[in-house]
């Protein structure tokens, strides 16, 4: 919940109602099934660490936003450094199949792994899944490591605001 200052009443919300939600992140992986954030969550690096990270060549991005957000603007690293893939989602649900699919697992093995989203909840989840999944089946998924942008696109371009690798709005 933010506080915004300065807002005329006409611009406010007229209610707020909040209900109690299984998933905060629907992977359709409530209770036992969820990965844990305590023991799996990726490492979080800050918007300058995850801008120099994104000019490794041995380094993969994912968006883990939905389509219609991916469509509006995402990072295009410079030549020669990190591959951005896009796993086409419409909704969350679908993120942990396509974790699953082999040709998704054979572009992230022994691969940094960077993943971002707008403000950061939706990639503090996506780490922690995939770093589950590798710990479940190590023969079949290896990243070299897992990290998260601490504070997703926002605070990257609060850092800078030029865009720096952000293509879009």
């Amino acid at each position: 919940f933010k506080i915004t200052d300065g807002i005329s009443r006409s611009k406010l919300f007229k209610s707020l109602s909040i209900r109690k939600s299984k998933e905060l992140v629907a992977y359709g992986l409530a209770g036992e099934k969820a990965p844990s954030l305590k023991k799996f969550a990726g490492e979080h690096l800050e918007a300058d660490a995850y801008h120099h990270a994104m000019k490794d060549k041995d380094t993969v991005i994912i968006d883990v936003r939905n389509n219609y957000e991916s469509s509006i603007g995402s990072f295009q690293p410079p030549k020669g450094g990190a591959e951005l893939i896009d796993p086409q989602m419409r909704n969350s649900i679908e993120f942990p199949k396509w974790l699953n699919d082999p040709a998704t697992q054979k572009k992230l093995n022994g691969k940094k792994v960077l993943m971002y989203c707008t403000g950061g909840i939706r990639c503090e989840r996506a780490t922690a899944l995939l770093n589950q999944m590798s710990a479940v089946k190590p023969d079949e998924l290896k990243p070299k490591a897992v990290y998260e942008l601490r504070g997703g696109i926002e605070r990257y371009m609060k850092t800078f605001p030029q865009g720096g690798f952000w293509k879009g709005k």
